[in-house]
């Protein structure tokens, strides 16, 4: 319960499983308006501001800081969201994971919306790179506003295997788009 707000962090955090610059593991509660410009690294569920949320909102956050999960589910925003909803943020780390990469949310599953999102970081993956959110059960979500930078991407000699999409994705645009309509 509770919330965290009003919120910068810089520096480095390290850690194993759950990994976040602002909360490791969240449960329930509230973050609003949070600002990671941290480096991040952990094995597994790992994000930006957070690496996992069970449930709660996580509104108006930005991420600069590489964010790193030696393993899996690494997200600028988040590592891993269950229920609950992210709105009003935007990545420009680079985001790195052996599986499940993205530059929002490493990873979604059950209830949850994502909207007023955008990445403009980098995003590798061994398996499974996703500009914006990994889907692993898309049934239940509910998806706006959502878009990643693919200019940023076309000459990224990523890190790993795989990077998102650049063409024809449904949240991929190019950063004149982004900036200017189209």
């Amino acid at each position: 319960f509770g919330t965290i707000k009003n919120l910068s962090v810089s520096g480095n955090v390290k850690g194993g499983t759950y990994v976040g610059g602002v909360v490791g593991n969240k449960e329930s509660g509230n973050i609003i308006n949070v600002f990671n410009h941290a480096n991040i690294t952990g094995v597994s569920y790992v994000g930006g501001i957070a690496g996992r949320s069970a449930s709660g909102n996580l509104e108006i956050a930005y991420n600069m800081g590489n964010v790193t999960a030696t393993s899996n589910y690494a997200g600028g925003i988040l590592g891993y969201l269950e229920r609950g909803v992210v709105s009003n943020t935007y990545n420009r780390g680079e985001i790195l994971s052996n599986y499940y990469a993205a530059g929002i949310v490493g990873g979604a599953h059950h209830t949850n919306t994502i909207t007023n999102s955008y990445s403009a970081g980098l995003v590798s993956a061994n398996s499974t790179a996703e500009g914006v959110v990994v889907e692993m059960d898309p049934r239940y979500h509910t998806r706006t506003n959502l878009y990643y930078d693919i200019s940023v991407l076309v000459t990224y000699d990523q890190k790993r295997t795989q990077k998102p999409q650049i063409l024809n994705h449904a949240y991929g645009r190019t950063t004149t788009q982004l900036l200017y309509g189209g």
